[in-house]
């Protein structure tokens, strides 16, 4: 399989995760907030029921429509 011989599914547990042998390590402070490219902070509680922060989402995922080059939206058939 693409040169992978042990693959498996591991439950979302992180205690499961340890007792299969997997090291994690957690960096909060790396990289820092300034230097994160594809996490968008002023949205990133959308999903637990902020409203205005879904608002806002949507704002900036339409206004991606104007950054688009002519070639880009002659990708896109609605």
């Amino acid at each position: 399989m693409r040169g992978f011989h042990r693959v498996k599914w591991l439950p979302l547990a992180l205690d499961v995760w340890r007792s299969q042998g997997i090291d994690l390590v957690s960096t909060p402070e790396s990289p820092a907030d300034a230097e994160c490219i594809d996490y968008l902070f002023f949205v990133h509680d959308r999903h637990d029921g902020n409203l205005e922060a879904s608002r806002r989402y949507l704002a900036w995922e339409t206004g991606l429509l104007a950054q688009l080059d002519a070639e880009e939206r002659a990708t896109f058939a609605i």
